[in-house]
Order: C-alpha cells, then sequence, then structure tokens
C-alpha cells in the first residue's frame, strides 16, 4: 500500500474500494449525518422529511447533490460523490496539505477533505509506526504548532505520544527523519 522512496513515503494505491455511504442519527447532535467506513463524517449537510432526504453537496458550493431522495438514492448518491472527491486527492506532505487546505470553497469540503487525509494517513501509519519512533506532527489543539514526539500507541483514530499528546494521523509530516506523504 506504501513504499519508502529516497526517505520519503508515498501512499501507492490509497483506494477505498466499493464506497458506500450510511445515513446515521449522531447521538448527541441529534441529526443527521454520513459516514463512509471508518470516517464518521462526510461534511454533508442532511436534512429529512417524512423519510426523504436533502443533501448538500461537498464538491459543488450551495449545490444539492439530491432533493427528497430515498434513504438508499440519498446515501447512493453520497458515495458516488465521496468516489469524486477521492479520484481529486493529491499526494501530499501534511505542510502542503496546510497551504492548500483553505484553499476548498467551502467548510463542508474542508471537512470532507480533512476526514479522507486522515482516514488514508492512519491505514498508512498503522503498518508504519512502531513504539518509539519519532514523529514530526501537529498536536491535536487549537493554534499548535509543528513539533517532535515519541510514538506510543494508538487510541481510536488518534496518534497518542509518549508524553500524552493526540495526534491526528494526517498531520504527520515525518517518521524517524523520512518525510510521509498521503
Amino acid at each position: 500500500m506504501f513504499r519508502v522512496t529516497a526517505g520519503h513515503f508515498y501512499i501507492e494505491d490509497p483506494t477505498m474500494s466499493d464506497i458506500k455511504a450510511e445515513l446515521y442519527i449522531h447521538p448527541k447532535l441529534k441529526c443527521f449525518r454520513a459516514r463512509i467506513g471508518a470516517i464518521a463524517n462526510t461534511g454533508h449537510t442532511i436534512t429529512e422529511d417524512s423519510g426523504r432526504f436533502t443533501i448538500k453537496s461537498i464538491i459543488t458550493k450551495d449545490a444539492l447533490l439530491c432533493y427528497q431522495a430515498t434513504r438508499q438514492d440519498a446515501e447512493t448518491d453520497i458515495g458516488n460523490e465521496w468516489a469524486v472527491l477521492r479520484g481529486r486527492h493529491k499526494v501530499q506532505t501534511s505542510r502542503d496539505f496546510e497551504d492548500t487546505y483553505l484553499d476548498a470553497p467551502h467548510v463542508e469540503q474542508r471537512i470532507a477533505i480533512n476526514a479522507l487525509r486522515n482516514h488514508l494517513a492512519d491505514i498508512a501509519l498503522r503498518d508504519v509506526l512502531k513504539p518509539g519512533d519519532r514523529i514530526r506532527a501537529t498536536k491535536a489543539e487549537c493554534c499548535a504548532s509543528e513539533a517532535s514526539f515519541r510514538f506510543k500507541d494508538w487510541s481510536g483514530g488518534w496518534i497518542i505520544s509518549t508524553g500524552g499528546s493526540s495526534i491526528a494521523p494526517g498531520s504527520v509530516y515525518s517518521i524517524n527523519g523520512n518525510v510521509f506523504r498521503v
């Protein structure tokens, strides 16, 4: 799934085969969300009226993905749009990602792009990281800057450092000095 070349990690084929979306009611927010596999929030704005779903596109700002669709049709449309978004994904470092992240036209697309990046990085890093590895990443807190950490373990979808910091997989820049691209 990944390779190391000249001190750089690359994801060769980070496909999300058979993309299927599932609509669910968020337990705390009490509103509909869409999930695809391990990605708990695709970024879609979803409204429901009498079993019919209206969903805002994450690719085209202010456009509707579907209007008054059945649950099955809505899930299919979300899966198809997610496949298009996945097809547009560019392999890049976390620093490059931070530079281009705000170029997305709206917040829903930023949520989706960030979720996709974290998902792909999670898949790659679970095979790579070993306890004690040095990672350069951005800690998961507001206004955090990039720093060096030692990998300890995973907690859900988060990397945990020996110092107890939580790190999103998509924010990892390097592992033991090797630049990581996803």
